[in-house]
C-alpha cells in the first residue's frame, strides 16, 4: 500500500517570521499585503523555504519595528531596545500612528 504525503510540511522550528506574524494577529495574507509581498512567498519564508531578503526584513521593520539586523540573532529585537513580542509591537504601533498623523 502507498504511503500518502501531507499536502503541506511544516519545519519543526518554524521561520522567527512566523512568531512574528503571529505576535501582530494578522493573516499570511494580512501579513503580507502589509509588507508588500504575495501570499505564497510569506507562507514559503516561513516554512524555511525562502531567503527572508533585505528588501523584506525593511519592510518587516516599517511594519513592525523589528530590527532588522536581529534576525541573525536567537531572538528578535525591537528597534525601541527590547525584545520584539505584544508590547513592543504595540508601542510601534503607536509610534508608526503618530508619525503618520504629523505627515
Amino acid at each position: 500500500m502507498k504511503k500518502i504525503k501531507p499536502a503541506t510540511t511544516f519545519p519543526k522550528n518554524p521561520h522567527p517570521l512566523h512568531y512574528a506574524r503571529q505576535i501582530t494577529g494578522l493573516t499570511q495574507a494580512e501579513f503580507a499585503k502589509q509588507i508588500g509581498i504575495s501570499t505564497i512567498l510569506l507562507k514559503l519564508i516561513e516554512q524555511s523555504r525562502r531567503p527572508l531578503t533585505q528588501r523584506t526584513k525593511d519592510a518587516i521593520h516599517l511594519f513592525t519595528g523589528i530590527d532588522p539586523l536581529s534576525w541573525s540573532k536567537k531572538k528578535l529585537q525591537s528597534t525601541l531596545g527590547h525584545p520584539f513580542n505584544q508590547k513592543t509591537y504595540s508601542l510601534w504601533q503607536m509610534v508608526r500612528q503618530d508619525e503618520n498623523e504629523d505627515a
